[in-house]
């Protein structure tokens, strides 16, 4: 029986874990998911413990030059995008929640006769409650603590700053170092883009506006 039913969970997480713990949730045995990426954490969900999962790569562009990671708790940026066009902090675009016109009662009602709800009943969890929308609130932006991806690497401890304020990278230098060779491990086993050359014959306003196939393999 799990010890947790409900609540918010704040460990770490990638997309690709979901596949291996939704299909344990589920009853499955994720012993034959062989070859995946991702982490089984349903018992870590559950029971509130640490996540398997250590570090999540956001990006490695081999053509543009940039890349990101975060490991725990810290996470560092490297290289300009575009010449620095789009390396400055972007401002989270605002939130508006338009009003539920389904009560508490009638969302409570729809899990328990969906597939999900049944499932996760039948493994124990049955007591559902709605949880209200989370709001991560950073305050008002420091100037002075800007990040120059032209210059150098940058750093931020994203548990206590998740809105990137604060570059740590010159308080922290072994810890982007650290960071940086992770990166570096994961770069020499990634795939090559396949990128090809622009074939001036695939524009759209040569196909009706649309974007379709334009090579005949015949």
């Amino acid at each position: 029986m799990p010890r947790r039913t409900s609540g918010v969970s704040s460990q770490l997480v990638h997309i690709t874990d979901w596949l291996p713990t939704l299909y344990q949730a589920a009853g499955g045995s994720v012993k034959i998911l062989d070859g995946i990426d991702g982490f089984d954490l349903w018992d870590d969900l559950i029971n509130d413990r640490p996540s398997k999962r250590k570090d999540v790569l956001h990006n490695i562009d081999p053509i543009e030059n940039v890349s990101a990671i975060q490991v725990g708790d810290w996470k560092v940026i490297q290289g300009e995008l575009f010449r620095g066009k789009y390396d400055g902090w972007f401002k989270p675009e605002s939130i508006n929640y338009q009003t539920v016109v389904l009560s508490e009662n009638d969302i409570i009602n729809g899990i328990h006769s969906s597939t999900t709800g049944q499932i996760l009943m039948e493994i124990g969890l049955k007591n559902f409650k709605i949880i209200s929308p989370l709001f991560v609130d950073c305050g008002h932006k420091v100037i002075n603590s800007s990040c120059n991806l032209a210059d150098k690497p940058c750093l931020f401890n994203i548990t206590l700053d998740p809105c990137e304020y604060h570059n740590l990278a010159d308080e922290f230098p072994e810890k982007v170092e650290q960071l940086l060779d992770i990166l570096e491990t994961y770069r020499s086993t990634s795939v090559k883009p396949r990128n090809k050359p622009n074939d001036p014959k695939g524009d759209p306003k040569l196909h009706q506006r649309a974007w379709i196939p334009w090579i005949s393999l015949e």
